[in-house]
């Protein structure tokens, strides 16, 4: 179930970092954090978003979420 969690988490924070850069911004970090003493996240620099215009906006936080529904769908 941990795999499974970190695999999901990775395919979303990717998807986002993936959509920010192809809307022009930067992603300075990206990494693995732990949560609660046990539970590993990664996360993604996410500054560049709202420097963005709209339509950048929305897309790049409805990434993860589309991975997600991508994921649990197929």
């Amino acid at each position: 179930m941990l795999v499974s969690l970190l695999i999901v988490n990775l395919v979303a924070r990717t998807t986002q970092g993936v959509t920010i850069r192809a809307f022009g911004g930067q992603v300075r970090q990206f990494g693995l954090i732990v949560e609660f003493g046990f539970l590993p996240r990664f996360f993604i620099d996410r500054t560049d978003i709202p420097t963005m215009d709209r339509r950048g906006q929305l897309y790049c936080y409805a990434a993860p979420l589309v991975s997600r529904l991508w994921l649990w769908s197929g």
